[in-house]
């Protein structure tokens, strides 16, 4: 291998040389072209493209040594030496002031077939596998933290193929561009080069190399980063390219697991690294389309991976703050866009509750001081969020929960007390309020179960006991009984069908379950005002106790209809209902049903829920209730707890 004294930088010498078949000459023009004044004049690079193009590519790839004394004729070892330095060449183009010229993308065009198949073939041998990937014996460095073996060539090599096929593709055009991607196996080597990673292993031996210590090989590189490229030839990602990289990772499991490792070893110091995170998150958003990775990504805690990449790049942008970081404020809207189509491409709301508890709710109140610095499509993007997305799960009372849990913790950060002041003030004031209004009812729930003592679930029996102490049934948690005769009884008497069904894999946890029955009749009976009117106005001559009440969990604010009973409990005959009507209760006449529509990731569940009495005449019999300054609901002791708990948030005081 020649040194750094051995090359000739003359340009005449190189380019003739370099065109008679002299190595030595070649690895000067190689090193050496892009520096001289119009390069182009003297067509140096199409010496480059005669040698790939003309030389034949090894079949083996063990057959591909690295030539330390390169002879003047080439041999099977001198030809993948002088492939190696024309690679090299050609990566010389992302090193020029200015793109090479319209003219010059003919002569690339005929030359590309060789640089594809030289760079493949290095790829395989020398980044892939091969023998000189176990058994080189180049030193660079007596460190014990270099592993001299392989990451001299792994790493050169890597950052070489890249080099020399993005300085061709990045001032390319569109057809030049199509006629890459379009190579059989482009994507194959280039997903392969991006998942080797070991470009910073290279800086120390830079710095020896600088020296001009004549015992150190003094390989160019231009550090082109395979992230960069992968993401910009992928920009219109499509269903191919997701299946190329399936298959080149290793299948769904093993790919999802690359996400997380490589979201993991995001660390938001160098441009590159924060560009890398942007292209990962957008890869993400596109996967969760393929099914067979979709289940990958939620089981594997990708979404927890994200929120925790949103949550160091909120914690970087604090830090910084009042300076502005544009790269990091660029990271918000695609981790925010990622994790809510994780959420609605993934089933069940299994992946709301990941995402709040690795930091979601952190992350949106560490980066709110950003937001005013964001375009409108952007910010919208992060708001919609919690305004639309996640606001609409709290339905459920494990995601309930969760979120009142992180806001607990959340309220005691300095950061928290400053959002009144920042852009996002308005969309998380009112995720707070419809937090604090979800959770006073559980509350209340809880208030009035202590109070007064709930019945006896037994049809013949209805036994109360003031103290309370009734057990309920461990499976559905639904039902209370005095006595295991009691529970026997209502076992025998259809309880045992209802209790299968309601704890079946396909439904809700009974906590979920029993919240939402809880729900239902009071989003119905403080909405009497508008749902009377909305009566009068599409069904007037219809009897009230005639009509459905839908109730839309999955739009912000809750949306409300109505439909004839008749129709409605036809169309949803697949819908779980709440409860089972049975035994004595189906001589009650006067029912109301509430169909209750909630999202579920994918899709939405329906769920028809009986309200025994009715809710038409639910405060006949009441003082005159206290209607919002809308006019179109009532004010309930559920709103009152609400303000206190909303209060309690923020450290307001009465």
């Amino acid at each position: 291998m020649p040194t750094r004294q051995s090359i000739s930088i003359d340009r005449n010498r190189a380019i003739e040389g370099a065109r008679n078949g002299s190595p030595f000459e070649l690895v000067a023009l190689a090193r050496n072209w892009t520096t001289y004044s119009d390069p182009f004049e003297d067509d140096i690079p199409s010496i480059f493209f005669q040698y790939l193009n003309s030389l034949e590519v090894p079949v083996d790839v063990n057959m591909d040594p690295l030539d330390t004394e390169p002879s003047e004729q080439p041999s099977v070892a001198s030809a993948t030496f002088i492939a190696y330095w024309c690679i090299s060449g050609i990566g010389g183009f992302t090193s020029l002031d200015e793109p090479y010229p319209d003219y010059y993308e003919p002569k690339i065009v005929s030359a590309w077939p060789g640089i594809f198949k030289w760079g493949a073939f290095f790829f395989a041998s020398r980044v892939q596998g091969g023998t000189l990937c176990q058994e080189t014996s180049i030193h660079v460095d007596d460190s014990p933290q270099f592993d001299r073996s392989t990451f001299l060539v792994r790493a050169v090599t890597r950052d070489l193929v890249v080099g020399a096929w993005w300085g061709i593709m990045l001032p390319a055009s569109p057809t030049l561009k199509n006629t890459m991607i379009e190579t059989s196996g482009f994507f194959e080597v280039l997903v392969g080069l991006w998942l080797h990673k070991d470009s910073y292993k290279l800086e120390k031996w830079e710095i020896e190399a600088n020296k001009g210590d004549d015992d150190v090989i003094f390989v160019p590189c231009s550090y082109p980063m395979s992230t960069e490229f992968l993401a910009y030839s992928a920009r219109d990602v499509d269903m191919n390219f997701v299946e190329t990289l399936i298959s080149v990772v290793g299948g769904p499991e093993r790919t999802v697991l690359m996400f997380e490792e490589k979201l993991a070893g995001v660390d938001l110091i160098s441009q590159h690294s924060r560009r890398e995170g942007a292209f990962l998150l957008r890869l993400i958003v596109v996967f969760l389309l393929k099914p067979q990775i979709r289940e990958a990504i939620l089981n594997h805690g990708v979404g927890a991976a994200c929120t925790k990449l949103l949550v160091r790049v909120a914690a970087c942008i604090q830090e910084s703050y009042p300076e502005r970081c544009p790269n990091l404020e660029g990271l918000l809207p695609s981790g925010f866009l990622c994790v809510a189509q994780l959420i609605k491409k993934t089933e069940g709301f299994s992946s709301v509750i990941q995402v709040i508890n690795a930091g979601l709710l952190s992350a949106f109140v560490e980066a709110s001081p950003v937001f005013y610095n964001l375009e409108y499509d952007k910010y919208k993007v992060i708001s919609e969020l919690f305004s639309d997305t996640i606001s609409s799960y709290l339905c459920f009372r494990s995601v309930l929960l969760t979120v009142d849990t992180m806001l607990q913790n959340l309220k005691r950060t300095e950061r928290f007390h400053s959002l009144p002041k920042s852009r996002g003030w308005k969309v998380f004031s009112d995720f707070t309020k419809l937090t604090a209004e979800r959770k006073a009812l559980i509350t209340i729930r809880n208030q009035s179960f202590k109070k007064s003592a709930a019945p006896c679930s037994n049809i013949q029996c209805h036994k109360r006991n003031a103290l309370n102490n009734f057990r309920r049934c461990a499976n559905c948690l639904s039902a209370f009984y005095c006595s295991k005769e009691c529970q026997l009884a209502h076992w025998k008497h259809g309880h045992k069908i209802y209790c299968k069904e309601r704890t079946a894999d396909d439904l809700l946890p009974c906590r979920d379950q029993e919240y939402i029955e809880q729900l239902n009749p009071r989003e119905a009976t403080i909405h009497l005002p508008y749902l009377k009117a909305l009566a009068a106005k599409q069904h007037p001559d219809a009897p009230l106790e005639d009509l459905m009440v839908v109730i839309d969990y999955s739009q912000i604010p809750v949306n409300f209809s109505l439909v004839w009973q008749s129709e409605g409990i036809k169309a949803n005959s697949e819908a779980l209902i709440w409860p089972k009507l049975q035994g004595a209760e189906l001589e009650i006449k006067i029912r109301t049903p509430i169909l209750a529509i909630c999202p579920y990731g994918r899709e939405v569940k329906n769920y028809l829920q009986y309200i025994t009495g009715g809710i038409w005449s639910a405060y006949d019999q009441q003082p005159k209730q206290t209607l919002d300054p809308s006019g179109k609901r009532y004010i309930d002791g559920v709103d009152m707890l609400a303000r206190a708990k909303w209060r309690e948030y923020w450290g307001i005081s009465e």
